[in-house]
């Protein structure tokens, strides 16, 4: 052999790949950082959903409380009454199926909130606190979850005396 050749060998690199016990190590690993992901991305989404809900319960509550407040705050004469969904000359406000409806005479019926809290199912009892001071208190909930309730009162201007005590509907004139 000759002093300055090299050998065949020495310039070669002993290459190997990946030995079944580092690929299989390498599988947990992503396995479980998948995992985690997965739960992560299924509790945020949940969260999501929840804190949807809750927001659309509370809007619609509210934007029902606004409008019964609206319109009987110039209200001339108020009856809270049960079960009314109509009377001739006069404005009723009442919950037909979970959905707040206001009916004005020869109008067919509305929906306070215009369809939004399709939903949404809400309840609401109204009850005289005083002369001239209207009560009401108005829930709402979505697939029986996620309950809201908001209890308000509303002193009118035109009035001195409610008919009734209590009920779940009122029949008013402006």
């Amino acid at each position: 052999m000759n002093k300055g050749a090299l050998p065949i060998s020495s310039g070669l690199k002993e290459e190997r790949g990946l030995t079944l016990v580092e690929l299989l190590i390498t599988l947990a690993i992503l396995s479980i950082v998948l995992a985690v992901g997965y739960l992560f991305n299924f509790y945020v989404n949940k969260s999501y959903t929840v804190s949807s809900n809750q927001s659309e319960v509370q809007f619609c509550v509210r934007m029902a409380s606004e409008s019964i407040e609206n319109m009987v705050r110039g209200a001339s004469e108020i009856m809270i009454s049960q079960d009314v969904t109509s009377a001739e000359g006069k404005e009723v406000i009442y919950i037909e199926e979970g959905t707040m409806m206001h009916y004005q005479d020869g109008l067919p019926p509305k929906d306070i909130l215009d369809g939004y809290s399709q939903d949404v199912n809400l309840s609401i009892t109204f009850n005289k606190i005083e002369n001239g001071i209207l009560g009401y208190t108005i829930s709402g909930k979505i697939n029986e979850e996620h309950p809201y309730v908001m209890t308000k009162e509303v002193r009118t201007l035109k009035i001195s005396e409610i008919v009734g005590n209590s009920g779940n509907s009122i029949v008013f004139k402006q």
